[in-house]
């Protein structure tokens, strides 16, 4: 995100055409020297990278003062086409469903990714990402319902594709009969939403040990 509040410069890439972006005049990068200086102007470029034509192109950095000085780097920026994602899989859970999101350039020129949000949730875990994939383990959500899912790469660059993802209300154990026995022993867990809006159980434990199941209905 820009902190607008530091800087008043426009700035102009040049390609074929020409886009011009001017952040709020109404304080300056005026006093700010060397590191802070520069990180100011950076996060003034870094502002307009989601205007990249496609494909990719190199592009003129031109800084311009309100006294009408400019100053430009030539070839300065590479301008990269906008991520997309493709699919997200499965397209609806609660909380530790694992996520699949797919697309392209999903890294927006970074090495990572730093948050996906499901509907507005900021996921649990990021389990694995590159420019293709991205893998996360779903939060708990107070709201159900249909929503975007958003990623952010350690660029800072956005992708997101709306009405992707659905949170459905989560599983509930209830009781759990007899709540005390040993090898053998057959338990029955009640409650509802079980099976997490799976097909099945893959597994489950009592006491942290791997039990056998016998059967699984949704409640």
């Amino acid at each position: 995100a820009i902190d607008s509040q530091y800087c008043d410069f426009a700035v102009v890439l040049t390609f074929r055409t020409v886009i011009a972006m001017a952040l709020s005049p109404q304080a300056s990068c005026s006093g700010r020297t060397g590191m802070a200086a520069m990180t100011c102007l950076l996060l003034i470029v870094a502002s307009i990278a989601f205007l990249a034509p496609t494909p990719t192109h190199a592009a003129d950095v031109t800084l311009i003062t309100q006294f009408g000085t400019e100053i430009t780097f030539d070839s300065a920026l590479n301008l990269l086409p906008a991520a997309n994602i493709s699919s997200v899989e499965p397209a609806f859970g609660q909380l530790g469903t694992r996520v699949t999101i797919q697309g392209t350039l999903l890294l927006g020129g970074g090495t990572t990714i730093s948050s996906v949000q499901l509907n507005g949730v900021s996921v649990a875990r990021i389990l694995f990402s590159n420019n293709t994939l991205c893998i996360v383990e779903a939060a708990h959500s107070a709201v159900t319902g249909l929503g975007h899912v958003n990623m952010t790469s350690d660029t800072g660059a956005v992708t997101n594709i709306p009405n992707a993802w659905t949170y459905l209300e989560a599983g509930d154990i209830q009781t759990v009969r007899p709540a005390s026995g040993q090898y053998g022993t057959v338990v029955t867990i009640q409650g509802t939403n079980l099976l997490a809006h799976a097909p099945n159980i893959s597994y489950v434990t009592l006491a942290g040990t791997n039990a056998t199941l016998l059967s699984a209905t949704d409640s």
